[in-house]
This record gives C-alpha cells, sequence and structure tokens, in this order.
C-alpha cells in the first residue's frame, strides 16, 4: 500500500495553547491523489531514463523502479493515472516491450512481472496497449521456445538414460 507521512497537530487544551505547546505526531495517510500527482512525474523520468541510457546498471535500476511502482499501485491509481491525454499506460508498456524484444537479457523476468501485475489490476486498458505493441506475441514466442528447448532436454536425458 502506498502512504505518505504527514504531521499532525494535536493541542492539550488551555494550557498547552497558552503556552504555545503543542503535541505533534506523524501519522501515515493515504491519499490518492498525492501518489498520482508525483507518479505522473516519476514515470516518464524513469522512461525516459531506460530510453536513453547505455549504461546497464542504470536501465537495471530504472526498470526495477518501475516495476516497484507497478507492484505497489492500486486499480484505482491506475485508473486515475490513464485519465485524459496522458501516456503514462503506454509508457510503462512501451518499456515492456522494449524488455521484451532482448533475447538474452536479465531483465525479461522483471518485465513479465510487470505483464503479470498490470493484467491482475487493470486488464481494460492494458489489454489494447499489449496488443498494439505486440508484448502478447512476444510472451507466445518465449513460451514456444521455452516448451522447445524443454522437450531437447527432456530428449537428451533419455539418450543418456
Amino acid at each position: 500500500k502506498q502512504w505518505y507521512q504527514r504531521r499532525v497537530a494535536i493541542t492539550a487544551g488551555d494550557t498547552a495553547e497558552d503556552r504555545g505547546e503543542e503535541n505533534v505526531i506523524d501519522t501515515w495517510v493515504r491519499d490518492n491523489e498525492m501518489i498520482t500527482k508525483y507518479l505522473k512525474e516519476w514515470i516518464p523520468l524513469f522512461t525516459s531514463t531506460f530510453h536513453t541510457t547505455l549504461y546497464t546498471s542504470v536501465r537495471k535500476s530504472s526498470l526495477t523502479l518501475l516495476r516497484k511502482i507497478v507492484r505497489y499501485m492500486t486499480t484505482d491509481i491506475l485508473h486515475m493515472l490513464d485519465e485524459g491525454n496522458s501516456s503514462h499506460s503506454a509508457q510503462i508498456v512501451e518499456i515492456i516491450a522494449a524488455v521484451l524484444d532482448v533475447e538474452n537479457d536479465d531483465n525479461v523476468v522483471p518485465g513479465l512481472m510487470m505483464v503479470r501485475d498490470l493484467c491482475e489490476k487493470a486488464p481494460d486498458i492494458y489489454t489494447d496497449h499489449f496488443c498494439r505493441l505486440g508484448v502478447i506475441n512476444n510472451i507466445s514466442k518465449r513460451s514456444d521456445n521455452f516448451t522447445e528447448e524443454k522437450l531437447k532436454v527432456k530428449k537428451v536425458i533419455r539418450i543418456i538414460n
């Protein structure tokens, strides 16, 4: 769940007000509007960082941050991000498509985890984007390659035994 910290001042009656003292406590308050405000700034930042950098460690870090953002977003926040003319959902899917296009990359698993989370939380928004950018075809190709390799390994094991 996403929370942010807000300071709340509680006065302890007339005596505390007369002395000008306040008891200040920190509380955690959930506020979807603040979360979407920050995410509308962070998602373009992380996606542009992923696309423009040549360092694999920076690409991996920005992808990890995007994966965590997607993981902890609620369905309400996903729908709030998609309102209006925003392209945040398209930016996230473009990153996923770029990750899945690379054959031998360590970033495939986080990309697949993002696909799973987005399909569970907001399939109505992301299914069209996945079809448009070929994410579904990439996943099906990867699954076909995986089953073919698994069958080859089984054949080799049978030959050895």
